[in-house]
Protein backbone atom coordinates (compact mmCIF):
# COMPACT_ATOMS: atom_id res chain seq x y z
CA UNK A 1 0.00 0.00 0.00
CA UNK A 2 1.25 3.48 -0.87
CA UNK A 3 0.94 5.86 2.06
CA UNK A 4 0.55 9.61 1.97
CA UNK A 5 2.23 11.42 4.82
CA UNK A 6 0.13 13.92 6.74
CA UNK A 7 2.25 16.95 7.54
CA UNK A 8 -0.08 18.48 10.12
CA UNK A 9 -0.95 15.50 12.31
CA UNK A 10 -3.00 17.40 14.83
CA UNK A 11 -3.58 20.87 16.16
CA UNK A 12 -2.02 19.57 19.39
CA UNK A 13 1.37 19.54 17.70
CA UNK A 14 1.34 23.25 17.00
CA UNK A 15 3.90 25.19 19.01
CA UNK A 16 4.47 22.51 21.64
CA UNK A 17 6.52 24.92 23.72
CA UNK A 18 3.53 27.14 24.52
CA UNK A 19 1.46 24.14 25.59
CA UNK A 20 3.81 23.37 28.49
CA UNK A 21 2.12 24.73 31.61
CA UNK A 22 2.95 24.86 35.30
CA UNK A 23 0.24 23.44 37.55
CA UNK A 24 1.88 24.38 40.85
CA UNK A 25 5.21 25.30 42.38
CA UNK A 26 6.67 25.10 45.88
CA UNK A 27 10.18 26.00 47.05
CA UNK A 28 11.22 22.39 46.37
CA UNK A 29 8.84 21.07 43.73
CA UNK A 30 7.56 21.98 40.29
CA UNK A 31 4.45 20.30 38.89
CA UNK A 32 4.27 20.36 35.09
CA UNK A 33 1.39 19.60 32.74
CA UNK A 34 3.14 17.94 29.79
CA UNK A 35 1.39 18.05 26.41
CA UNK A 36 1.31 15.00 24.15
CA UNK A 37 4.09 14.59 21.56
CA UNK A 38 6.68 16.25 23.81
CA UNK A 39 9.67 14.08 24.67
CA UNK A 40 10.77 14.11 28.30
CA UNK A 41 14.50 13.66 27.59
CA UNK A 42 16.62 14.27 24.48
CA UNK A 43 17.28 11.14 22.45
CA UNK A 44 19.96 12.54 20.16
CA UNK A 45 21.98 15.75 19.70
CA UNK A 46 20.09 18.36 17.77
CA UNK A 47 16.79 16.55 18.25
CA UNK A 48 13.36 18.09 18.86
CA UNK A 49 12.47 20.25 21.83
CA UNK A 50 12.08 18.26 25.05
CA UNK A 51 10.65 18.81 28.50
CA UNK A 52 14.18 18.73 29.87
CA UNK A 53 15.18 21.58 27.54
CA UNK A 54 12.38 23.70 28.93
CA UNK A 55 13.23 22.80 32.53
CA UNK A 56 16.81 23.94 32.02
CA UNK A 57 15.41 27.36 31.11
CA UNK A 58 12.77 27.49 33.83
CA UNK A 59 15.08 26.26 36.58
CA UNK A 60 18.38 27.76 35.48
CA UNK A 61 18.94 29.30 38.92
CA UNK A 62 18.29 26.04 40.76
CA UNK A 63 20.62 24.15 38.45
CA UNK A 64 23.34 26.75 38.97
CA UNK A 65 23.04 26.89 42.77
CA UNK A 66 22.16 23.31 43.71
CA UNK A 67 23.30 21.40 40.69
CA UNK A 68 20.41 18.96 40.56
CA UNK A 69 16.96 19.08 39.04
CA UNK A 70 15.25 15.69 38.82
CA UNK A 71 12.20 14.29 37.08
CA UNK A 72 10.45 12.11 39.66
CA UNK A 73 7.94 10.46 37.35
CA UNK A 74 8.46 10.09 33.63
CA UNK A 75 5.78 9.59 31.04
CA UNK A 76 5.96 8.53 27.42
CA UNK A 77 6.26 11.04 24.60
CA UNK A 78 2.64 10.57 23.52
CA UNK A 79 1.25 10.49 27.07
CA UNK A 80 -0.01 13.82 28.38
CA UNK A 81 -0.37 15.03 31.94
CA UNK A 82 1.41 15.52 35.25
CA UNK A 83 5.17 15.35 35.66
CA UNK A 84 6.67 15.98 39.12
CA UNK A 85 10.02 17.77 39.22
CA UNK A 86 12.32 18.10 42.24
CA UNK A 87 14.20 21.39 42.26
CA UNK A 88 17.10 20.35 44.50
CA UNK A 89 19.02 17.31 45.71
CA UNK A 90 17.18 16.95 49.03
CA UNK A 91 13.76 17.09 47.39
CA UNK A 92 14.84 14.58 44.76
CA UNK A 93 16.00 12.15 47.43
CA UNK A 94 12.80 12.53 49.46
CA UNK A 95 10.56 12.04 46.44
CA UNK A 96 12.60 9.12 45.12
CA UNK A 97 12.27 7.34 48.47
CA UNK A 98 8.54 8.04 48.48
CA UNK A 99 8.27 6.59 44.98
CA UNK A 100 10.12 3.44 46.05
CA UNK A 101 7.74 3.00 49.01
CA UNK A 102 4.73 3.44 46.77
CA UNK A 103 3.82 6.60 48.68
CA UNK A 104 3.21 8.64 45.53
CA UNK A 105 -0.27 7.87 44.20
CA UNK A 106 -0.99 8.33 40.50
CA UNK A 107 -4.15 8.14 38.44
CA UNK A 108 -4.40 7.92 34.66
CA UNK A 109 -7.30 8.23 32.27
CA UNK A 110 -7.32 6.05 29.16
CA UNK A 111 -9.64 5.46 26.22
CA UNK A 112 -9.60 1.84 25.09
CA UNK A 113 -11.04 -0.16 22.22
CA UNK A 114 -14.28 -1.97 23.10
CA UNK A 115 -16.38 -2.12 26.25
CA UNK A 116 -14.77 -3.50 29.39
CA UNK A 117 -17.49 -5.64 30.91
CA UNK A 118 -16.67 -5.31 34.61
CA UNK A 119 -16.79 -2.01 36.44
CA UNK A 120 -13.46 -2.41 38.24
CA UNK A 121 -10.63 -4.81 38.82
CA UNK A 122 -6.95 -5.47 39.33
CA UNK A 123 -4.28 -6.67 36.93
CA UNK A 124 -1.38 -8.33 38.73
CA UNK A 125 1.06 -9.49 36.06
CA UNK A 126 4.87 -9.13 35.82
CA UNK A 127 6.44 -7.26 32.93
CA UNK A 128 9.73 -7.38 31.07
CA UNK A 129 11.23 -6.09 27.86
CA UNK A 130 10.88 -8.64 25.10
CA UNK A 131 14.38 -7.93 23.87
CA UNK A 132 15.71 -9.23 27.20
CA UNK A 133 14.13 -12.68 26.96
CA UNK A 134 15.32 -13.91 23.60
CA UNK A 135 16.50 -17.47 24.08
CA UNK A 136 19.79 -18.77 22.74
CA UNK A 137 18.00 -20.01 19.63
CA UNK A 138 16.63 -16.52 19.00
CA UNK A 139 13.01 -17.41 19.82
CA UNK A 140 11.11 -15.59 22.54
CA UNK A 141 9.34 -17.67 25.19
CA UNK A 142 5.58 -17.92 24.90
CA UNK A 143 3.79 -14.94 26.41
CA UNK A 144 0.22 -14.90 27.62
CA UNK A 145 -2.83 -12.98 28.73
CA UNK A 146 -2.64 -11.49 32.21
CA UNK A 147 -5.15 -14.08 33.41
CA UNK A 148 -3.03 -17.00 32.14
CA UNK A 149 0.38 -16.14 33.52
CA UNK A 150 2.08 -18.40 36.06
CA UNK A 151 4.16 -16.52 38.61
CA UNK A 152 7.24 -18.72 38.93
CA UNK A 153 8.67 -16.60 41.72
CA UNK A 154 5.78 -17.23 44.09
CA UNK A 155 4.74 -20.63 42.73
CA UNK A 156 1.14 -19.60 42.38
CA UNK A 157 -1.26 -18.61 39.63
CA UNK A 158 -1.11 -14.95 38.80
CA UNK A 159 -4.38 -13.70 37.40
CA UNK A 160 -6.58 -10.76 36.84
CA UNK A 161 -9.02 -10.68 39.74
CA UNK A 162 -12.50 -12.00 39.02
CA UNK A 163 -14.07 -8.55 39.10
CA UNK A 164 -11.92 -7.43 36.19
CA UNK A 165 -12.19 -10.41 33.86
CA UNK A 166 -13.50 -9.43 30.45
CA UNK A 167 -15.47 -12.50 29.43
CA UNK A 168 -18.00 -11.32 26.87
CA UNK A 169 -16.74 -12.51 23.46
CA UNK A 170 -18.25 -9.52 21.72
CA UNK A 171 -16.31 -7.20 24.00
CA UNK A 172 -12.93 -8.80 24.55
CA UNK A 173 -10.70 -8.85 21.48
CA UNK A 174 -8.55 -11.97 21.69
CA UNK A 175 -6.82 -11.04 18.44
CA UNK A 176 -5.72 -7.70 19.87
CA UNK A 177 -4.28 -9.32 22.97
CA UNK A 178 -2.55 -11.98 20.89
CA UNK A 179 -0.91 -9.36 18.69
CA UNK A 180 0.12 -7.37 21.74
CA UNK A 181 1.96 -10.39 23.15
CA UNK A 182 3.16 -12.26 20.06
CA UNK A 183 6.25 -14.35 20.76
CA UNK A 184 8.45 -12.90 18.05
CA UNK A 185 7.98 -9.16 18.34
CA UNK A 186 9.96 -7.04 15.90
CA UNK A 187 10.12 -4.23 18.46
CA UNK A 188 12.96 -4.69 20.93
CA UNK A 189 11.69 -2.08 23.39
CA UNK A 190 8.25 -3.68 23.60
CA UNK A 191 7.19 -4.96 27.02
CA UNK A 192 5.25 -8.14 27.68
CA UNK A 193 3.74 -10.16 30.50
CA UNK A 194 6.12 -12.91 31.55
CA UNK A 195 6.71 -14.89 34.78
CA UNK A 196 10.33 -13.73 34.91
CA UNK A 197 9.35 -10.08 34.71
CA UNK A 198 9.30 -7.41 37.41
CA UNK A 199 6.14 -7.30 39.56
CA UNK A 200 3.50 -4.95 38.16
CA UNK A 201 0.12 -4.11 39.65
CA UNK A 202 -2.64 -1.93 38.18
CA UNK A 203 -6.12 -1.27 39.55
CA UNK A 204 -8.72 0.08 37.18
CA UNK A 205 -12.23 1.53 37.30
CA UNK A 206 -14.54 2.07 34.34
CA UNK A 207 -15.68 5.70 34.11
CA UNK A 208 -17.88 5.50 30.99
CA UNK A 209 -18.82 3.07 28.27
CA UNK A 210 -19.27 5.06 25.09
CA UNK A 211 -20.48 4.41 21.56
CA UNK A 212 -18.63 6.35 18.89
CA UNK A 213 -20.73 6.93 15.73
CA UNK A 214 -17.84 5.91 13.48
CA UNK A 215 -15.70 3.55 15.55
CA UNK A 216 -18.19 1.79 17.81
CA UNK A 217 -17.67 0.74 21.43
CA UNK A 218 -14.98 2.44 23.52
CA UNK A 219 -14.38 2.67 27.26
CA UNK A 220 -13.08 5.56 29.35
CA UNK A 221 -11.19 3.88 32.18
CA UNK A 222 -9.32 5.25 35.19
CA UNK A 223 -6.13 3.39 36.08
CA UNK A 224 -4.29 3.33 39.40
CA UNK A 225 -0.78 1.91 38.88
CA UNK A 226 0.74 0.65 42.13
CA UNK A 227 4.09 0.02 40.49
CA UNK A 228 5.85 2.13 37.89
CA UNK A 229 7.02 -0.21 35.15
CA UNK A 230 7.68 1.07 31.65
CA UNK A 231 4.51 0.88 29.50
CA UNK A 232 2.72 -0.75 32.46
CA UNK A 233 -0.79 0.58 31.87
CA UNK A 234 -0.50 0.11 28.11
CA UNK A 235 0.53 -3.54 28.45
CA UNK A 236 -1.94 -4.38 31.21
CA UNK A 237 -4.94 -2.97 29.36
CA UNK A 238 -3.88 -4.68 26.15
CA UNK A 239 -3.65 -7.97 28.05
CA UNK A 240 -7.38 -7.69 28.72
CA UNK A 241 -8.04 -7.45 25.00
CA UNK A 242 -8.73 -3.72 25.35
CA UNK A 243 -5.59 -1.82 24.26
CA UNK A 244 -5.47 1.95 24.44
CA UNK A 245 -6.85 3.73 21.38
CA UNK A 246 -4.05 5.00 19.17
CA UNK A 247 -1.38 2.76 20.69
CA UNK A 248 1.02 1.97 17.86
CA UNK A 249 2.88 -0.76 19.76
CA UNK A 250 0.22 -2.54 21.83
CA UNK A 251 -2.82 -1.75 19.70
CA UNK A 252 -4.28 -3.62 16.71
CA UNK A 253 -0.86 -4.41 15.20
CA UNK A 254 2.71 -3.59 16.10
CA UNK A 255 3.34 -3.29 12.35
CA UNK A 256 1.62 0.10 12.56
CA UNK A 257 4.46 1.30 14.80
CA UNK A 258 7.03 0.11 12.29
CA UNK A 259 5.14 1.80 9.46
CA UNK A 260 4.86 5.01 11.48
CA UNK A 261 8.64 5.05 11.96
CA UNK A 262 9.07 4.82 8.19
CA UNK A 263 6.27 7.03 6.90
CA UNK A 264 5.02 9.20 9.73
CA UNK A 265 1.29 9.63 10.32
CA UNK A 266 -0.74 8.67 7.24
CA UNK A 267 -4.44 8.35 6.30
CA UNK A 268 -4.05 4.57 6.51
CA UNK A 269 -2.79 4.78 10.11
CA UNK A 270 -5.51 7.27 10.97
CA UNK A 271 -8.11 4.78 9.75
CA UNK A 272 -6.64 1.94 11.80
CA UNK A 273 -5.62 3.71 15.01
CA UNK A 274 -8.22 6.54 15.14
CA UNK A 275 -5.99 8.94 17.08
CA UNK A 276 -2.45 10.12 16.25
CA UNK A 277 -1.27 9.28 19.76
CA UNK A 278 -2.21 6.77 22.42
CA UNK A 279 -5.11 8.08 24.49
CA UNK A 280 -3.44 8.05 27.91
CA UNK A 281 -3.37 11.00 30.30
CA UNK A 282 -1.66 11.35 33.70
CA UNK A 283 -4.61 12.90 35.50
CA UNK A 284 -3.79 12.95 39.24
CA UNK A 285 -0.70 12.82 41.44
CA UNK A 286 -0.73 12.76 45.25
CA UNK A 287 2.03 12.68 47.84
CA UNK A 288 2.88 13.72 51.36
CA UNK A 289 5.89 16.03 51.37
CA UNK A 290 7.32 17.46 54.58
CA UNK A 291 4.20 16.35 56.44
CA UNK A 292 1.87 18.16 54.06
CA UNK A 293 -0.60 16.38 51.79
CA UNK A 294 -0.57 17.45 48.15
CA UNK A 295 -2.96 16.52 45.36
CA UNK A 296 -2.58 17.85 41.84
CA UNK A 297 -4.96 17.33 38.95
CA UNK A 298 -4.64 17.85 35.22
CA UNK A 299 -7.87 17.84 33.18
CA UNK A 300 -7.92 15.76 30.00
CA UNK A 301 -6.51 17.65 27.01
CA UNK A 302 -8.59 18.84 24.09
CA UNK A 303 -7.87 15.93 21.75
CA UNK A 304 -9.30 13.37 24.17
CA UNK A 305 -12.24 15.59 25.13
CA UNK A 306 -13.12 16.16 21.48
CA UNK A 307 -13.03 12.43 20.78
CA UNK A 308 -15.29 11.75 23.76
CA UNK A 309 -17.72 14.50 22.71
CA UNK A 310 -18.18 12.76 19.36
CA UNK A 311 -19.81 9.83 21.18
Amino acid sequence: MTSTKINNVSSLRRNEETLLTIIDETPDLLIINKPPFLLVHPTKPGGPLTLWDKLKELLAYEITTDGQVSLINRIDRETSGIVLVAKNHAAARTCAMAMERGAIAKEYLALVYGWIQEDNGTIDAPLLRLGDVVASNGVLPKLAYADEVQDAHRAQNLSVQTSSMVRAPEQRSNSLAEVAFRKNSKIWLKRGIHPNGAPALTHFQVEQRLLHPKHGAITLVRCFPRTGRTHQIRVHLASLGHPIIGDKIYGPSEDYYLEFIQTGWTPFLAEKLWLPRHALHANVLELVYQEKQYRWESPPPSDLLEFIKEC
